[in-house]
């Protein structure tokens, strides 16, 4: 886990200077050399000026990564700007399952964040202790801003890759994730993506601990969509669930390069079903979405998705996001076999060091198959031994 403390800039100059070296080496994987440094800077251009239109704080804090790891501003902008890359066809997206249960006064929200080998180097947990913002813990890449996570007020969000549609030079998704993450409510959250412009298709879920549970899809040029705002469970794979979203997707790219993403949607509402079906004595939602984040069910079509031919994506770290007790969970690797689980409880005075939970890949298929039939005060950090 890496502490980033202070104003935006600091907290980038940090994570720069401790990264410095995986920062590089991300820029020189996922940054066409055939760029140079002046064509960097004119197609991050857009990416950074509609992002400083967001939330200026969002760019000081890049421009601090920069300065910290001797890369630039652009290098850094285009690492958080996957949707550029995808204009110039040099990324390969990830999917993710995501699911979320609110029942007897118990809200939780999981993902698994599946991507293709490369992009997994590297990735980890980053707790920003901003003093003019919210806290915020976020699984991350080098370089990166963040891709799903809880801050301390216990909002929450995780979030799945649609395919299909434009591309818009807006603030780029990353910079959109952190931005609601410094909202204080669900309803304040879905307000502000509302206002906001999204460069292309996505599906976030977002909770709290009030008990809302939201699934909301975007789109470029248009305005989003809450799906379901009702439901006491909801799951989430890399297709679209609103009609007007549904007009827009390319379902059969969607297909291609997800083909387990009909499946993966399924089975978790399946699985979430079951679950809110229990008598509340004895569902423990937490450990019940990291059952089903870790299922085995169809592999590899599986929502725990191992490395297969069939598709090129795979699982690597799954989150289980707490909004009750206000308590982030981040495992990194498989999600049935995590080496190394972290997590923040933003719901603890002190700092605390204490084990976490390690699953084998055996118990882990014999569970999936019985599977089968707002305060601020300073969180505490478990950060277990590598498993």
């Amino acid at each position: 886990m890496h502490i980033f403390t202070g104003t935006a800039y600091e907290r980038g100059e940090q994570h720069g200077k401790e990264l410095a070296e995986a920062i590089r080496d991300r820029v020189g994987r996922s940054l066409s050399p055939d760029f140079n440094a002046a064509q960097r800077t004119r197609i991050a251009q857009p990416w950074l000026e509609a992002t400083e239109d967001l939330d200026n704080d969002l760019v000081r804090e890049m421009a601090g990564i920069a300065a910290g790891s001797g890369t630039t501003l652009a290098e850094v902008v285009l690492l958080n700007s996957f949707e550029a890359l995808k204009l110039l066809e040099l990324d390969d997206e990830g999917g993710c399952t995501a699911v979320g249960v609110t029942t007897n006064g118990d809200t939780v929200i999981g993902q698994n964040w599946d991507v293709i080998a490369q992009h997994s180097i590297g990735v980890a947990v980053h707790w920003h202790r901003d003093p003019d913002a919210p806290d915020v813990a976020v699984l991350a890449s080098p370089g990166g801003l963040g891709w799903a996570g809880m801050n301390e007020y216990g909002l929450a969000l995780v979030n799945n890759a649609l395919r299909g549609g434009p591309i818009a030079r807006t603030a780029p998704s990353q910079a959109i994730r952190r931005f609601l993450l410094k909202q204080t409510s669900s309803s304040s959250a879905v307000s502000a993506a509302m206002d906001i412009e999204h460069p292309a298709l996505r599906s976030y879920v977002l909770a709290d601990p009030t008990g809302a549970l939201v699934g909301l899809e975007v789109l470029p040029d248009q305005s989003p969509v809450v799906w379901t705002d009702t439901s006491t469970a909801l799951a989430h794979a890399n297709h679209a669930m609103a009609p007007k979203v549904r007009a827009v997707e390319d379902r059969q790219l969607q297909e291609l390069v997800f083909p387990s993403s009909a499946h993966r949607g399924t089975r978790a509402a399946a699985l979430l079903a079951d679950l809110t079906a229990q008598p509340p004595e004895s569902s423990d939602h937490q450990v019940g979405l990291r059952q089903i984040l870790r299922d085995h069910d169809q592999l590899p079509l599986s929502i725990c998705r191992h490395p297969d031919p069939s598709e090129a994506t795979y699982t690597a770290a799954s989150v289980v996001l707490n909004c009750t007790t206000r308590q982030a969970e981040f495992h990194l690797g498989l999600a049935c076999e995590p080496y190394t689980s972290e997590t923040v409880d933003f719901d603890t005075s002190s700092n605390s060091v204490a084990g976490s939970e390690s699953w084998s890949r055996n118990q882990c298929l014999v569970d999936s198959a019985s599977d089968s039939d707002a305060g601020t005060s300073s969180p505490a950090v478990s950060a277990p031994a590598n498993s």
